[in-house]
């Protein structure tokens, strides 16, 4: 294989492997909004966060960040702020978690 075709065939992959990684970002936001808006609708409904994660199968450290966060919005729980609230405090407090979730 000559130089040229090498590079590429490596300029090929790189875009592949990038549009990859960005889907799978986008479908652990996608999910992350749709356990933010269950959590501020829980919590709207008075729930403590226990109760919120064993209601939602998920990890009490997994909502914990998301209630907290939530209780600034109270009593309302705005999602779209809650949403834009935790990613700037937690940016990527959930997407590691996720990735090793999907490749185990």
């Amino acid at each position: 294989m000559q130089r040229w075709e090498e590079l590429y065939y490596a300029k090929h992959d790189g875009k592949i492997e990038g549009k990859i990684e960005g889907k799978i970002e986008g479908k652990i936001e996608g999910e992350m909004n749709v356990l933010i808006r269950q959590v501020c609708k829980k919590l709207a409904r008075n729930k403590a966060p226990e109760e919120i994660a064993e209601e939602l199968e998920e990890k009490p450290d997994r909502i914990m960040p998301i209630c907290e966060i939530a209780e600034e919005f109270a009593p309302e729980y705005d999602c779209k702020k809650v949403y834009q609230s935790f990613y700037e405090h937690f940016p990527d407090i959930f997407v590691a978690a996720k990735k090793d979730e999907l490749f185990s």
